[in-house]
């Protein structure tokens, strides 16, 4: 997703690339949610909690 331009955010403020890249390789325990993956710029969304997804 770094390649493609995504937004990252970790708790629900922007990251980098490298820091969210960072925190998926230093723990396995984060909730992962990716958005508009076919668009110019995605959004991935990492917590520690549980990601609710609204209808």
């Amino acid at each position: 997703m770094a390649k493609k331009n995504a937004n990252f955010y970790y708790e629900g403020k922007a990251i980098s690339s490298d820091k969210a890249i960072d925190l998926i390789k230093n723990n396995n325990k984060l909730n992962i949610d990716t958005r508009n993956t076919g668009s110019k710029n995605p959004t991935v969304k990492i917590s520690k909690n549980p990601i609710v997804i609204k209808n």
